[in-house]
């Protein structure tokens, strides 16, 4: 029996893999707009648009899909400069997100998540240098698009230890009821903690502050003050303790108004 050559044999296409096909192009004044389609033999995966420049360089790209968009802009050098994202989340509220590419190898993302009826659910802010973010924010939205809940992170540029942590509880008129903060060393340590609470009955302000030894992570020194609704303190109340925490002083001081 003879040996069968291989090389005879052409494989046919297999009707599930996915290819990119050119649709054609366009001409718009000095630039060039091609159209492509990726899919299979059973189904369409997105269409591509792609623009050029009188030079051949790309400069936009936009890919859509059953879901959503997407679209990148290109600069002068053929960097990415930014990417925009929308599409429909399982739920149904709509996801964008847009990625900018900045100077100094820096770069800003913003994620907005928005119910079918307009309203905001979410928001997302993001900025980082390389691989390192210098600041992040996320507010979550209840019913029509009134904030709920913030919490903000800024972070050390060189190593990217987080610094500083911000936490807003918001009131249904978009007043801040509850703001904390929590300041870190360089280490990583907790070193500040400073709170401003609101009582929206009363319109009273309670500010309270922690100073910590930033290595045992022992409270040292308390301050809580109270405030009228014409913002004159009433009550101011000092606490100190020792270096391994035992109470050392406590004073009060009553301002009348």
């Amino acid at each position: 029996m003879a040996d069968l050559d291989t090389n005879s044999f052409t494989p046919q296409s297999d009707p599930d893999v996915f290819r990119e096909y050119e649709l054609g192009s366009k001409l718009e004044g000095k630039l060039k707009r091609t159209f492509h389609v990726y899919k299979s033999d059973k189904q369409v995966g997105y269409y591509l648009e792609k623009v050029f420049d009188e030079s051949g360089s790309l400069i936009s790209m936009v890919k859509r899909t059953q879901d959503g968009r997407s679209e990148t802009r290109f600069d002068e050098n053929g960097d990415v400069a930014k990417i925009f994202e929308s599409y429909t989340l399982p739920d149904g509220n709509i996801l964008t997100k847009e990625k900018k590419y900045l100077a100094e190898d820096r770069t800003k993302e913003t994620v907005l998540v928005i119910s079918p009826r307009g309203h905001l659910v979410r928001s997302v802010l993001r900025e980082a240098k390389g691989l390192i973010n210098l600041f992040q924010s996320q507010t979550e939205f209840i019913k029509d698009g009134i904030p709920s809940y913030s919490v903000n992170h800024w972070f050390e540029p060189d190593k990217g230890v987080m610094v500083h942590r911000e936490q807003i509880q918001w009131l249904q008129d978009g007043v801040r009821g509850l703001t904390e903060h929590f300041r870190f060393s360089p280490q990583g340590q907790l070193h500040r903690y400073h709170k401003i609470l609101f009582h929206p009955t009363t319109q009273r302000y309670l500010e309270e502050a922690h100073l910590y030894d930033p290595d045992k992570q022992i409270l040292l020194k308390k301050e809580v003050k109270t405030y009228s609704s014409q913002d004159s303190m009433a009550q101011l109340e000092i606490t100190t303790y020792d270096a391994n925490g035992q109470l050392l002083e406590s004073n009060r001081l009553f301002t009348q108004i």
